[in-house]
């Protein structure tokens, strides 16, 4: 019975990879379920939507093709992508309640959807050749590309951008209870305002180059060293602006 089991998940050697893809069609197939409800409710879109996506996408993946792979990974870095605006200035003013603590808010609504999509990201692009047309070679695949430490790459992609909030907080903190227009504040505010961000951007790429693959060559590291460096700025002012609508602006 375990065999059949066995046999029924998809078709790789590896574990994380196996444990990517599980976890990815339960994803579409909840996503599916909730659009035929929609379709049942009237909203007929959400109907074909489930049918010509979801679902065939779920399948797709299932079977380790490569199209679903592909666009497994323009989905997922959308929500890389469109996380942060969770805890945006539009997020804070358009609510329909109130703003939460930025802490909460990054519980609740960032990281269940970041973390899972960040780490499928990464297994997504290791196992490339697990995702192949049936004519190519066993020998003719690259090698996969983990990350040499999932330790350091945890800190450089989780870890300091929770850092990063920590000095934000430290910096409302310090500026009494709001955060400052630039120019404005205490010295003090103002210079933890100029160096956290660049302090967070650095230490945080210096983790994770460091975790990187050990057989990336130079192109990868560059790759990755852009997308880093734009998606922590990307969060900075997101996170920035989020606060600076909860807290209001001080002016003197």
């Amino acid at each position: 019975m375990l065999h059949r089991f066995v046999k029924l998940l998809p078709q790789t050697n590896s574990q994380l990879l196996r444990l990517a893809v599980v976890g990815l069609v339960m994803a579409y197939l909840w996503f599916a379920v909730n659009y035929l409800r929609g379709a049942i409710s009237g909203e007929y879109f959400f109907g074909v939507l489930s049918f010509v996506l979801w679902l065939p996408l779920a399948a797709g993946l299932w079977t380790l093709m490569p199209w679903a792979r592909y666009l497994s990974l323009t989905i997922l870095w959308l929500i890389v992508i469109g996380t942060p605006t969770l805890v945006g200035p539009w997020e804070a003013i358009n609510g329909d309640a109130p703003p939460l603590p930025i802490w909460e808010q990054l519980m609740s609504s960032v990281a269940p959807m970041f973390i899972p999509a960040a780490l499928c990201i990464e297994v997504l692009y290791a196992y490339k050749r697990e995702f192949r047309w049936r004519a190519i070679e066993e020998e003719n695949r690259p090698p996969t590309k983990l990350p040499r430490s999932w330790i350091l790459w945890c800190l450089g992609v989780f870890g300091t951008p929770i850092l990063l909030v920590a000095l934000l907080n430290l910096d409302v903190r310090l500026a009494g209870g709001c955060i400052s227009p630039p120019g404005h504040g205490s010295r003090y505010s103002q210079a933890l305002r100029d160096i956290s961000l660049w302090i967070c951007v650095i230490a945080g790429l210096a983790l994770f180059l460091r975790a990187a693959p050990a057989n990336a060559d130079w192109r990868n590291r560059v790759v990755r060293s852009l997308v880093y460096i734009a998606g922590m700025l990307w969060f900075y002012s997101n996170a920035r602006g989020y606060l600076m609508v909860y807290f209001n602006l001080c002016w003197p």
